[in-house]
């Protein structure tokens, strides 16, 4: 926030989701903030997935100087591509679309579609383990591995869906699932400042993926179990407007 400076904020309050308010607000005058790309000394890890991921990250670098081992430490933002299992519903918005839209089936896309993204392609992420392999500046830190290109739900959806030529229309009902980071983009120029750079963009993950799945056999609707198990376990609740 401009005005009032930049911080982090704290997972959202069940009490706002409830009520349909998706957006971080400012603790001093309650207005919407502006997300910023995250760099990597910026770390703010609220769960169970991201600490566990953070407390490897200390692990490694702590042995690496301890025994003189040059470890370097990479985040990842969402990675698509080719050979991810369209059986997995649970993850993966590439996966869930690519699937239903296949099937001829609407996907759900939660809160306003207005999450962003940052996205990244596989054979991108492969370079970017090469570059800090080859180089000494890399070693003991960590970089982000990411496009730096921020990408709505939405945008995604109207993307995957031009491109496969369907006029279905996505499910928006005001549910959310619990827990769900509002907007996390990476900034890679860290990274760059090595020398790399992503060279594939969303369309190219799309059509990448695209063509592996069309090589699948008994495709099915994965993603109805999933949903139905994560409203059971209640991690999937609606707005109440």
């Amino acid at each position: 926030m401009p005005k009032h400076g930049q911080f982090q904020p704290m997972p959202r309050p069940i009490e706002r989701l409830v009520k349909g308010q998706w957006e971080h607000t400012c603790p001093v005058c309650g207005e919407t903030l502006k997300n910023l790309k995250a760099t990597e000394e910026l770390v703010n890890p609220n769960t169970q997935y991201a600490i566990s991921k953070y407390s490897q990250e200390l692990i490694g670098h702590n042995l690496g100087r301890r025994h003189g081992i040059p470890v370097v430490c990479l985040r990842y933002s969402i990675t698509l591509g080719k050979r991810q299992s369209f059986y997995n519903m649970y993850t993966g918005i590439l996966r869930s679309f690519a699937t239903l839209l296949t099937l001829g089936q609407p996907s759900v896309i939660f809160e306003d579609g207005m999450l962003m993204r940052d996205y990244i392609h596989i054979d991108d992420v492969v370079s970017a383990n090469m570059c800090v392999l080859e180089s000494s500046e890399a070693d003991y830190q960590s970089f982000n591995v990411g496009s730096g290109v921020s990408t709505t739900v939405l945008e995604f959806y109207k993307e995957i869906s031009e491109y496969m030529n369907s006029s279905l229309k996505p499910i928006m009902n005001g549910e959310f699932r619990v827990g769900d980071v509002r907007h996390i983009v990476s900034s890679p120029a860290k990274l760059e400042a090595l020398g790399w750079k992503p060279k594939k963009n969303l369309r190219d993950m799309i059509a990448d993926y695209l063509e592996y799945l069309n090589e699948a056999e008994n495709l099915d609707d994965y993603f109805a179990s999933a949903m139905r198990d994560m409203k059971t376990k209640t991690a999937i609740m609606k707005a109440q407007r």
